[in-house]
C-alpha cells in the first residue's frame, strides 16, 4: 500500500471539487493510504506544514491551492502539484489551468452579448494571468473589438481603499458599455466593489466576468458574479491517475490542464450591449423562446423585417447569423441540463422536440465535438 499525502486547500470551492475528484479515484480501488494535514483552524502558530509532510515519508504527494511550499517541493517523493514556479520532471507532474482556452471562451461569450469594447483586469504578476490577457486581447482583435487593460498591486503594504479608488477611476474612464474580463473570481468581486464607488452600473455599463466559478464567492457578491467554470473535479481524478503512474515509474512530461467547461451566467453579465433596435428586439425574443421549437422565420416574423435585412444587421452587429445565435443558446442549455439534471439524455432531447435520439446526438456533436453521452461522462461531477 502506498502512502499518499493530500495537501489541498478545501477552504474554497475549487479545492473541494478537486478533492472530490481524488475521492472518486480512490473509490476505483486505488491501493492508497491517505494522510492530510490538520485543518488550518486547528493549527497553532508552531505547526510547520513542510516539517509535518517530511515526517510522513510519503510515496506520493498531491498539492493544490498552496503556493509557498518551496521546501515541500524538494521532498523525495513522486508529486503532482499546482504551482506556477514548478517545472515538469520525471518525478513531478504540474497542474495548470488552460488559460488559452479560458481566455478564448471569455472573449466568445462576451462578444455574443453584443459587446464591441473589452478590457482585462488583473492584480497578480503570474504567467497564467499574463497568458489570459494576451489571448483575450488577440481574440478581441480578431473580431475588431477595442481593448484596454489594467493591472494593480494589492499587498499588505498597499492602502486597500486607495487601490480601490484608483481602480474605480479607471473603470469610470472606460467608454461604455464595455465587457470586463477579470483574471479570477476574487479579483472580480474587488472590481464589483470598485464599480459601486463611482456608481458604475453593472451589467448595463460594465459587464464583469470572472474565472473559477467559486459558487460561494459568485453567489454572495452583489450583483452575483458570472464566471467561467473549470473542471476541477475531473482534474483531481486525473491528478490521482498521474501520481499512480509516476509511482509505478511511468513519467509523462505533459502538463495536466484544467479545462474550462462553460460560462455560468449570473447578474454581472445579464444584459445585451446591442445598439441596433431590431437586433436587440430579435435577441430578446430569442432569449425568451429558444427553449421552444422556434426557427429563424419566427424571429423574422416577430421583428417584422425581411429576412435578408435582419440577417445583414446580425452580421454587422454580432458577426453571426440568427441561426448561429439560436444554436449557441440551445447548446449552452443542453450542456447545463447534461451536467446538472438527473434525467436521461433521451428525455433531454425529447423535451427540446428533436425528432429522434440520433438527431439530437448529431446536432450536439456537430457543435461540441462530443456526443451528449460523451460530454456528460467527461465533465459531470460524480456523486
Amino acid at each position: 500500500m502506498k502512502k499518499i499525502l493530500i495537501v489541498v486547500d478545501t477552504s474554497r470551492g475549487p479545492g473541494r471539487e478537486f478533492l472530490g475528484g481524488i475521492e472518486d479515484y480512490i473509490g476505483t480501488g486505488a491501493d492508497w493510504e491517505v494522510s492530510v494535514p490538520p485543518p488550518k483552524y486547528l493549527n497553532d502558530q508552531t505547526f510547520n506544514l513542510n516539517a509535518w509532510c517530511y515526517l510522513q515519508e510519503p510515496d506520493g504527494l498531491i498539492v493544490f491551492g498552496y503556493y509557498r511550499l518551496n521546501k515541500l517541493l524538494k521532498l523525495d517523493a513522486r508529486k503532482v502539484v499546482m504551482h506556477h514556479a514548478v517545472e515538469q520532471q520525471d518525478d513531478t507532474a504540474v497542474l495548470t489551468a488552460d488559460s488559452v482556452a479560458i481566455a478564448k471562451m471569455a472573449a466568445g461569450y462576451l462578444k455574443n452579448l453584443g459587446h464591441t469594447r473589452f478590457a482585462y483586469c488583473s492584480c497578480v504578476d503570474l504567467p497564467w494571468s499574463q497568458t489570459r490577457k494576451e489571448i483575450f486581447e488577440e481574440a478581441v482583435a480578431l473580431f475588431g473589438g477595442a481593448f484596454d487593460h489594467y493591472h494593480f498591486q494589492l499587498t499588505s503594504r498597499d492602502d486597500i481603499n486607495q487601490v480601490r479608488r484608483d481602480l474605480a477611476n479607471w473603470i469610470s474612464s472606460l467608454p461604455k458599455p464595455i465587457a470586463l474580463f477579470v483574471c479570477n473570481d476574487d479579483i472580480a468581486v474587488f472590481v464589483l466593489e470598485a464599480c459601486k464607488l463611482n456608481a458604475v452600473k453593472v451589467p448595463d455599463e460594465v459587464a464583469v466576468l470572472g474565472v473559477d466559478n467559486d459558487e460561494l464567492v459568485c453567489r454572495l457578491s452583489t450583483p452575483s458574479l458570472s464566471s467561467i467554470e473549470l473542471d476541477f473535479r475531473q482534474c483531481g481524478f486525473k491528478a490521482s491517475q498521474r501520481l499512480s503512474e509516476l509511482i509505478e515509474g511511468k513519467p509523462d512530461r505533459q502538463k495536466l490542464m484544467i479545462a474550462p467547461v462553460r460560462v455560468v451566467t449570473r447578474e454581472s453579465t445579464d444584459s445585451l450591449a446591442v445598439e441596433d433596435e431590431a437586433v436587440r428586439e430579435a435577441l430578446v425574443f430569442i432569449r425568451k423562446n429558444y427553449q421552444k421549437k422556434i426557427a429563424v422565420s419566427d424571429v423574422v416574423e416577430y421583428v417584422s423585417m425581411s429576412r435578408n435585412a435582419l440577417e445583414n444587421k446580425f452580421q454587422a452587429c454580432l458577426k453571426k447569423t440568427i441561426a448561429e445565435e439560436l444554436s449557441r443558446l440551445r447548446i449552452d442549455m443542453i450542456k447545463d441540463k447534461l451536467l446538472n439534471l438527473n434525467i436521461s439524455i433521451n428525455n433531454i432531447g425529447s423535451s427540446l422536440e428533436f425528432t429522434s435520439p440520433e438527431h439530437f446526438s448529431r446536432y450536439f456533436k456537430k457543435a461540441v465535438g462530443l456526443t451528449p453521452n460523451q460530454f456528460r461522462k467527461k465533465y459531470r461531477s460524480l456523486d
